[in-house]
């Protein structure tokens, strides 16, 4: 097939490229490295990758993972939307290691964003920090879709996209702090074990099939081709519970807790942990993606343009946008504000049904005009130009999801033998936590009712406790002893975790 030139707007201006017309515009954005978003990863199944394609047809929007490239085709990716990502969290306290000279950097590595911060290791101090999304996110929203690409022999490219990142993130935080990359000594990287098994070169294969064990739960110092500087992953505590949970249940200081600390990571996995300085148990749900807005009809992560919150104004309400300006979807923690506004006006109830056009004289007047018929099922709209609204699918996702984490923790009180009274403290990790309302969050069933007063939103807790680990050698030895004594659960094959589950379905 002969070769074409296809025109790429990026934020950094135009790109042109030869190609061939075989080719995917997904493909050769993934190929790149450009910054783009494909939730499914290019299944075609989550129509999210939208680009804007002029050719001989004219100008619209369509699917980059559908789209063949074809000559004269230009592509245009829009605009940079810039990501709130949380850079700091809850931490114990600790000292930092004497005679130790160089510079340092501490890594949290999501499976959506990165976070990053540079240290004088010789003071302790935090001379910059950084972050950006993880650029992975071309290739899928979540870990399974990430082992796919793994599966189908890509390893290398998920491992280059990664470091190409944060060897971008490095030489900006060294520049700006005046200092030479040369120098750095240690790098400690944080992230669940499929993000570490990437980092490091490892196929992640294994971790997506029963009995989902990984190659390795790391938890020590390695040469990497990528970097001069030895790399430290911490500890992963199973396949699904990876080094950000060993090292942001060390942050909170579970291992010197002597009552109950519950933690829940509602990142793009869901990772929930139990325990006290006597131990923990630990578990992941397969709820983390519903947050990020992954399944969600204008559901999106936490970018500009998205509905962050939901304000309750009476007969009314109003809406926060990240970034000002009109709506262009719903992150998580709009959701989930979205779903407690509509519980209380009786708008859904308690099955998680949505009232349809013919029912809307058992609500308000002021919100029968948001009430519609999309596609056949019921919607409520968000914007008077409906170009933003919540289907009934969208709330069964959201059901899904809350009936996960509800189920989770239900299980770890049965397996630790306390009750939702004896917990101390509720911990939410991670930047879905810090921003998310725990009213609502408790309305809906996310969080226990009865542990909303002890409820804690405690930031990253990943990058608080790789900072650790990257200047306390006794931090790293507490940070072991939390992995290796965290027994971990695996719901799929608890005989418990259906009933729960079942039972948590409904508000």
């Amino acid at each position: 097939m002969p070769s074409v030139t296809l025109s790429i707007n990026t934020k950094n201006g135009l790109l042109t490229i030869p190609v061939t017309e075989e080719q995917a515009v997904l493909a050769l954005i993934q190929e790149q490295g450009l910054p783009f978003s494909a939730p499914c990863g290019g299944k075609g199944t989550c129509g999210k990758c939208s680009v804007l394609v002029r050719d001989k047809n004219g100008l619209g929007y369509k699917l980059a993972c559908q789209t063949q490239v074809v000559a004269g085709m230009t592509v245009e990716l829009g605009a940079n939307a810039t990501m709130l990502i949380e850079e700091r969290g809850k931490s114990t306290s600790f000292p930092h290691d004497e005679g130790v000279t160089g510079f340092g950097v501490a890594v949290d590595v999501g499976t959506t964003t990165l976070a990053c911060r540079l240290f004088d290791r010789a003071t302790g101090a935090i001379l910059k920090t950084g972050a950006q999304v993880n650029p992975q996110v071309v290739f899928g929203a979540d870990v399974i879709s990430r082992i796919d690409v793994s599966r189908a022999g890509r390893l290398g490219d998920l491992h280059e996209s990664l470091w190409r990142a944060l060897d971008e993130l490095f030489v900006r935080l060294c520049t700006e702090a005046g200092v030479s990359t040369a120098n750095i000594t240690s790098i400690v990287l944080a992230g669940n074990t499929v993000m570490e098994h990437i980092a490091a070169g490892l196929p992640p294969d294994s971790i997506g099939v029963a009995p989902y064990t990984p190659l390795s739960l790391l938890g020590e110092e390695r040469a990497l081709p990528v970097c001069e500087s030895p790399v430290y992953l911490a500890p992963c505590i199973a396949g699904y519970v990876g080094g950000d949970i060993a090292a942001g249940l060390f942050a909170v200081g579970i291992d010197t807790a002597p009552d109950p600390i519950l933690f829940i990571d509602l990142g793009t996995n869901g990772e929930i942990a139990l325990g006290s300085r006597d131990g923990t148990h630990s578990c992941a749900t397969a709820a983390g993606p519903v947050f990020e807005g992954a399944s969600i009809r204008f559901g999106m992560p936490a970018l500009t343009g998205a509905i962050s919150a939901v304000i309750d104004n009476g007969g009314d309400f109003s809406l926060e946008v990240i970034g000002g300006g009109a709506p262009v979807g719903i992150c998580g923690t709009g959701l989930i504000d979205l779903v407690a506004f509509l519980l209380r006006h009786r708008i859904i109830d308690e099955t998680g049904r949505l009232l349809s056009p013919t029912e809307t004289g058992e609500v308000a007047d002021a919100f029968s005009s948001h009430i519609g018929i999309e596609d056949g099922q019921a919607v409520f709209y968000l914007t008077s130009d409906h170009s933003v609204y919540l289907t009934q699918a969208d709330v069964r996702n959201l059901q899904l999801g809350k009936a996960a984490i509800t189920a989770g923790i239900a299980v770890l009180l049965e397996k630790s033998g306390i009750t939702l009274n004896d917990v101390h403290y509720l911990y939410l990790a991670g930047g879905f936590g810090r921003k998310l309302n725990l009213f609502s969050a408790a309305a809906i069933g996310l969080i226990p009712k009865k542990l909303l007063s002890k409820a804690r939103a405690v930031g990253n807790t990943a990058i608080e406790g790789a900072s650790a680990a990257l200047l306390s050698q006794e931090a790293r030895s507490r940070i072991h002893k939390i992995a290796n004594r965290s027994a971990y659960v695996e719901l799929s094959t608890d005989s418990t975790f259906n009933e729960y589950f079942m039972e948590a379905l409904t508000f």
